[in-house]
């Protein structure tokens, strides 16, 4: 719970998927069932998770 805690309140983003620090943003990646979390992803792994579900 703590290192959650200091991902969220650094300023350090970086993509959960590959590692990349470029145009990093908290997405929402749902299942088929409309439940999910939220994920700091790149553009390109954002696209690859939304591509998944669908």
């Amino acid at each position: 719970m703590l290192e959650k805690l200091k991902k969220v309140l650094s300023d350090e983003k970086k993509c959960e998927k590959c590692g990349s620090e470029d145009h990093v943003e908290k997405v929402y990646i749902s299942n088929i069932t409309g439940h999910g979390h939220f994920e700091y992803l790149c553009a390109s792994c954002a696209l690859k998770e939304k591509v998944k579900v669908y």
